[in-house]
């Protein structure tokens, strides 16, 4: 595995004040600087309530009480965190490409990661590897963004269970109405199954970050002739001749599974994003990221 490097102080430093923008996810932990539904001991006048019995009579607005004769209780907005979970797929398959395509996943992760921090949320990684979920502690403030850098670099491609099983796994245990982020190259079947049973009960939104080595997105970049391809989780070989006709089909096939995943994350709220790992990360997050609305 090629070994990331952390994301770029000057790619940080235009990144600082964005923040993720959500259709469905909801902030609802903590104290941060997203105006919530909730309703309490916050600064902004929000409405008015019938005083009920229990309330705080500090809390009786005076002039409504003498216009009314009624009493009612003020309430302010308050403004909460955004719970967001990052998901990593470090299975075996994520070995392939040069560079590899978990270096520039983990690379995307800690930059995704950095965003949540400098938008005044709450976040936390998850790494599926060595056939089982790792959690990092949840973290707030951009002053704790290199401890969850040097988290997400213990992690190595290993394991030969599907990440469909991990990622099973980590999205009924995510906070209601989180925002949860996958990155994965997604080879594992069942992705529409898995949306509607493991996310679901917990309301979440997805943002789906599908990474593929250039190899895998054109073939022809392998030559042509016959050639061998191992499943780098199973070991099996198949030999295929790389020829035009097998090529198109390719490409015609992975365009399909494109639309499978793209279908199955927007059924949960999500977006779908698909990176060749020869993307640099200022094109990811300053322009396509920005041009579709995921960051500020």
């Amino acid at each position: 595995m090629t070994e990331p490097p952390s994301p770029s102080p000057v790619l940080l430093e235009r990144l600082a004040t964005s923040r993720f923008l959500t259709d469905h996810a909801r902030p609802s932990v903590g104290t941060g600087e997203r105006r919530s539904a909730d309703k309490g001991a916050g600064m902004e006048f929000a409405d008015h309530r019938p005083y009920l019995s229990g309330d705080d009579v500090r809390h009786i607005d005076a002039r409504v009480l003498a216009r009314l004769g009624q009493p009612y209780v003020r309430q302010y907005s308050v403004d909460r965190q955004l719970p967001i979970l990052v998901v990593l797929d470090a299975t075996r398959s994520m070995a392939h490409g040069e560079p590899d395509k978990l270096a520039f996943a983990l690379s995307l992760a800690r930059t995704l990661g950095f965003v949540g921090l400098a938008g005044g949320d709450v976040v936390q990684g998850c790494v599926f590897a060595g056939e089982r979920l790792h959690y990092s502690p949840r973290v707030q403030g951009t002053s704790r963004a290199q401890h969850l850098f040097d988290w997400f670099g213990k992690f190595g491609p290993e394991g030969h269970r599907s990440f469909a099983e991990g990622l099973g796994k980590a999205l009924p245990a995510a906070r209601r109405r989180s925002l949860v982020i996958v990155i994965s190259d997604f080879l594992f079947e069942g992705i529409d199954d898995l949306m509607r049973r493991a996310g679901g009960a917990r309301d979440l939104e997805i943002l789906a970050v599908h990474i593929s080595s250039p190899d895998e997105l054109n073939p022809a970049l392998l030559g042509s002739g016959p050639v061998y391809l191992v499943d780098a989780e199973t070991g099996a070989e198949i030999e295929v001749t790389l020829d035009d006709a097998v090529c198109t089909s390719y490409r015609e096939t992975f365009a399909r599974w494109q639309d499978t995943i793209r279908s199955a994350i927007r059924w949960r709220f999500g977006r779908y994003h698909c990176f060749s790992t020869a993307t640099g990360l200022e094109q990811v997050f300053l322009h396509e990221f920005r041009r579709t609305g995921v960051i500020t």
